[in-house]
């Protein structure tokens, strides 16, 4: 986008748009902090229910089963939050772009344009962590936990899970694996929308 003197009609167009960006990014985001909530009590209501039981006495096969139904919900919501998360990124950086380059928001109340400030390394750092890598590291160990859990049932009640080095790699493998592929993912998303405004013109140079 670049900033163009629209006619009145394509200002207010603009600012319907704009609008309605906003609002959906808000609905993305009760969404994403609803369904969460609501994930968190259910998967406390089993653990809760399971704490009440012996759990020696829990048939192998029934603990099993609830934690593969736990892992699948989480995995779920993994996927779920993913979708509505970069949703939001992406309404919220358009709903800005229409206030920087159609309606002529000064750059002073812009997020967009402030990244680039001169700050001091750990700053950039917590500007660049947004909420959405929090939900996302969240169901990224739900998923991992649970899925590790699907093991450690399986063997014998006698033997101490803390010493068993398979929990720990199953539990780390999961956990890089989901993390890797929500960062990769994700960069590939933020990329394919800013190319969309911020292109730069390819050097004919190869260096």
């Amino acid at each position: 986008m670049s900033r163009v003197n629209d006619s009145p009609d394509e200002r207010e167009s603009f600012q319907e748009l704009m609008k309605e960006y906003w609002q959906h990014a808000r609905h993305q985001e009760w969404q994403r902090s609803t369904f969460t909530a609501t994930f968190t009590v259910a998967i406390g209501a089993v653990i809760g229910f399971m704490s009440q039981e012996d759990l020696s006495k829990i048939a192998p096969y029934t603990g099993m089963l609830t934690m593969s139904f736990l892992t699948g919900l989480s995995l779920v919501g993994y996927f779920v939050i993913f979708k509505w998360s970069s949703m939001m990124w992406k309404l919220n950086y358009l709903a800005e772009k229409i206030a920087l380059d159609k309606l002529g928001m000064s750059d002073k109340y812009s997020i967009l344009a402030h990244n680039d400030l001169n700050n001091p390394k750990f700053i950039k750092f917590v500007d660049k962590f947004r909420a959405s890598h929090t939900f996302m590291v969240y169901y990224s160990t739900m998923t991992s936990v649970f899925a590790t859990a699907i093991y450690s049932w399986s063997q014998p009640i006698d033997q101490s899970i803390f010493f068993d080095w398979k929990i720990y790699l199953i539990f780390f493998l999961i956990y890089g694996s989901l993390l890797t592929f929500y960062f990769i993912a994700n960069g590939k998303i933020v990329k394919g929308i800013k190319s969309r405004f911020d292109e730069k013109p390819k050097s004919s140079s190869k260096n």
